[in-house]
């Protein structure tokens, strides 16, 4: 079962004004906490170098997938150079 909690918003819209007709960005799909503050906590509270450690661990494994469907995303819909570098 996925724990994801941050996912890929892929927005294609031929009406965008130019150059823009595809827009990524990535949204908190589920965060751990949102304190009456305002703030949106993306992990759990960590007790550890090493807790804490995991969580960021896992954190970029899902921005690593995240970034992996956008490039594929981007390729179905932007026949254009590759304005990344990658």
């Amino acid at each position: 079962m996925s724990t994801s909690r941050l996912e890929l918003d892929f927005e294609d819209d031929r009406k965008r004004e130019l150059p823009y007709f595809h827009v990524a960005r990535i949204y908190v799909k589920m965060p751990s906490r949102v304190e009456e503050n305002s703030l949106v906590y993306i992990t759990p509270d960590c007790a550890s170098e090493s807790e804490f450690d995991e969580k960021i661990n896992g954190l970029i494994e899902e921005l690593e997938q995240i970034r992996v469907e956008a490039h594929r995303k981007f390729k179905g819909y932007y026949a254009g150079p590759n304005i990344s570098g990658d």
